[in-house]
């Protein structure tokens, strides 16, 4: 008991470290994340930025349909993804292969996470969504949600109040 123990804390430890940054952590709100999640220690990530897109080439690139994590999108199934800013996202092998970027690739939220996320003016963007792609390299602590043209109402626009709140 006491080896698997030391284990899983050994692993989480070199988690944490291939991952830590070297900027000032996203704000982290404990008090408001256990009002909705009371049984876990869950963490609150405030966003400055929040907008939609769509796979066209105006809004990606040469290859709308394809995220940076090489996932799929199928425009006739569309599936709650979104795509967040780079110091948001950690990928030790894309930080490697840039590391001219020092605020990129160290945030907390792999590709494939599940994140669940909560903004009081846009309760249609409430709920669990999966981070399957990134934004430019000019946004900073930034969120964008992959919606159908028809389901974009309200629009958007720039929103600023959501949330991720996460249990990691």
């Amino acid at each position: 008991m006491k080896n698997s123990t030391f284990a899983i804390c050994c692993i989480c430890l070199i988690t944490a470290l291939s991952c830590s940054k070297e900027q000032q952590a996203p704000t982290v709100n404990r008090v408001e994340s256990l009002m909705v999640y009371p049984e876990r220690i869950c963490d609150t990530v405030h966003l400055e930025r929040a907008t939609t897109y769509q796979p066209t080439e105006a809004q990606c690139d040469s290859d709308p349909l394809t995220t940076a994590d090489g996932s799929k999108i199928n425009p006739d199934n569309y599936q709650k993804w979104v795509a967040l800013s780079r110091d948001l996202i950690c990928d030790p092998e894309r930080r490697e292969l840039f590391p001219d970027a020092i605020n990129h690739w160290r945030g907390d939220f792999h590709f494939g996470d599940t994140l669940e996320i909560y903004s009081a003016s846009h309760p249609n963007l409430n709920g669990q969504w999966v981070v399957h792609d990134c934004l430019n390299s000019r946004y900073k602590m930034s969120i964008d949600f992959l919606l159908e043209p028809e389901k974009n109402y309200p629009k958007l626009g720039v929103g600023t109040d959501i949330k991720i709140i996460w249990c990691p």
